[in-house]
């Protein structure tokens, strides 16, 4: 797929907008995206290119696994 590497890049912002994603599609490719407000559980984006239709998250993955993710209890420091 054309645009693993820049979803891949994308899904690592800090915080995502849709103008970004528009801009980023514009400059390392030099097409036109249709962007989208969506959520799926958790805000994000939908985005539409010539290549079909993805999801982007507002946030990266890490993002919510260290706010709302399982908790790691040591189990030998509270034997």
């Amino acid at each position: 797929m054309e645009y693993a590497c820049t979803l891949m890049k994308l899904s690592k912002t800090p915080k995502l907008t849709a103008a970004c994603i528009e801009g980023v599609f514009k400059k390392r490719h030099g097409v036109s995206v249709t962007v989208c407000n969506a959520t799926i559980e958790k805000p994000g984006f939908k985005v539409v290119s010539d290549q079909g239709i993805f999801f982007l998250l507002e946030r990266p993955l890490s993002y919510y696994n260290k706010h709302w993710g399982a908790c790691h209890i040591n189990t030998a420091a509270h034997a």
